[in-house]
């Protein structure tokens, strides 16, 4: 005897399930520990608002988008990564694509189709 088929997911209201990308994350060894020890995660981010109210704007992958799909996927280290507002901290650098998210928007750095967004503490040295 063979189970159910496959169940169709469903988003807000009973609707299909909102479109989504995947997107890579890369994290240095220090953070590591706290998300399941590999150095790339996939984490899935959704690209069309999951309320009827948000404006289309919002639909764009953003650097905090992925952070926030990292988070959900790894709750542990969303506090090695943003304070209790949900800023970014100081010593965490994140990049797209090989630029620095603070030199761009920010949180809100779009992360274009095929983009790596890569993770990495500030280093102090002397």
């Amino acid at each position: 005897m063979t189970g159910p088929g496959p169940v169709a997911a469903q988003g807000v209201g009973g609707a299909a399930p909102s479109p989504a990308r995947s997107v890579a994350v890369v994290r240095p060894a220090a953070l590591r520990d706290v998300a399941d020890g590999r150095s790339t995660v996939t984490v899935t981010v959704p690209t069309v608002p999951t309320v009827p109210t948000v404006p289309a704007p919002a639909a764009a992958v953003t650097v905090g988008r992925v952070l926030d799909a990292l988070a959900a996927a790894h709750p542990r280290l969303e506090r090695r990564l943003r304070d209790e507002r949900g800023t970014l901290r100081r010593h965490v650098n994140v990049f797209v694509a090989g630029d620095d998210c603070r030199a761009l928007l920010g949180q809100d750095t779009p992360v274009p189709d095929g983009a790596e967004v890569v993770v990495l503490p500030n280093i102090a040295g002397g």
